[in-house]
């Protein structure tokens, strides 16, 4: 009898063990993540050098560009089935290098004597996929953000551009054409010359009223003065500028066209800019970024440029005008990239925001 009961408890334990052991896979396991690869992290200035030179300097823009566009971000979810048990994954991770600083790799199984296993799953692809943009969000706003006032500063007054007029593109915005369905790239342009009130719009690229000689001159060809980050309309004159004094600059301060003024002047800060190489006109007296001004795209034209909080987060990737986009559809995009479309020489279609051709 002894026996008996000694043997009942022994077949009782294994059975609760195989239960925990199920009920554990269940769960989701969070598993470790692969081991990476270990890189030495760039910076503007990762050689600790200051570019002699604008072609020293634009090829350490080029360099840096290249490392953001390596950021990466990868979800993926699904479930597989085969009798009556059946299999939940879900990947999430972000990576900056080949480094990950975000990873999860979740499992479940739920079989016929386990039917409430893996409830959580769609909660669980919320919540993970969410983690993983936040923390690719995290990571191209601090590292494009890196390259700040005293960089673009610099690069003016090394007189990258030489003052060499362009088009100011938006990468984003697109308008139909007066006739026919073809969309056409949107370039910034004076609402109403005659009116001298130097309001600004986003209006379609005149790319074919560029030269000075044209029976009606575009006024939306702009050009950095040489050695500043002046902005200035080549046909009007006058510079972009933040409206009111430049210490009371607020997220939405619209952008006018006034006087070209000496930036040493505190007051006329505000009327200093930088290309950062990804497209991004950032304000230097206040590091907003020149945006679009209208959060729906149809609005173009309608409401003037302002400068808001740069959106770093968001990905200009490399391609063609209009290529801003976030990493997918669902996850946004930024109005806030512009590309240099230069009389003299069209534009390179490919970010960064190329220094004039020699």
């Amino acid at each position: 009898m002894t026996q008996l009961l000694q043997y009942a408890w022994l077949r009782l334990a294994a059975v609760a063990a195989m239960l925990v052991c199920l009920l554990a896979a269940a769960s989701g396991p969070v598993l470790a993540a692969p081991t990476p690869v270990q890189q030495t992290e760039v910076s503007p200035d990762d050689d600790g050098d200051v570019p002699a030179t604008p072609e020293a300097l634009m090829d350490k823009e080029a360099r840096w560009v290249q490392y953001v566009n390596g950021l990466s971000v990868q979800r993926r979810a699904g479930t597989s089935t085969s009798g009556k048990t059946t299999r939940y994954s879900i990947t999430a991770s972000a990576t900056r290098l080949n480094t990950f600083s975000y990873y999860k790799d979740w499992n479940c199984t739920r079989t016929w004597w386990t039917p409430n296993a893996c409830g959580n799953y769609d909660a669980r692809v919320g919540e993970f996929f969410a983690k993983a943009l936040q923390t690719h969000h995290r990571d191209r706003a601090q590292i494009v953000g890196a390259l700040g006032i005293d960089h673009l500063d610099r690069k003016n007054k090394m007189n990258v551009y030489q003052g060499k007029p362009f088009f100011l593109v938006n990468n984003l915005s697109t308008q139909q054409r007066a006739t026919g369905t073809e969309l056409t790239h949107t370039c910034l342009d004076v609402t109403d010359r005659l009116r001298e009130l130097g309001e600004l719009r986003l209006s379609g690229c005149q790319f074919n009223r560029a030269a000075p000689t044209a029976l009606s001159p575009t006024d939306q060809v702009w050009r950095f003065r040489p050695g500043t980050g002046l902005v200035e309309n080549v046909l009007l004159g006058g510079c972009l500028d933040v409206d009111g004094p430049a210490g009371s600059q607020f997220d939405g301060s619209p952008v006018r066209l006034g006087e070209c003024t000496d930036a040493d002047d505190p007051e006329n800060a505000d009327r200093q800019w930088g290309i950062n190489p990804l497209g991004y006109l950032v304000n230097l007296a206040s590091g907003r970024c020149l945006d679009i001004g209208a959060d729906d795209a149809t609005k173009t034209g309608t409401v003037p440029p302002r400068v808001t909080q740069c959106q770093y987060q968001y990905s200009p990737r490399p391609g063609s005008l209009g290529s801003s986009q976030g990493v997918n559809e669902e996850d946004g995009s930024t109005d806030q990239s512009w590309s240099l479309w230069y009389v003299d020489g069209g534009m390179d279609l490919f970010l960064p925001a190329p220094a004039p051709p020699t």
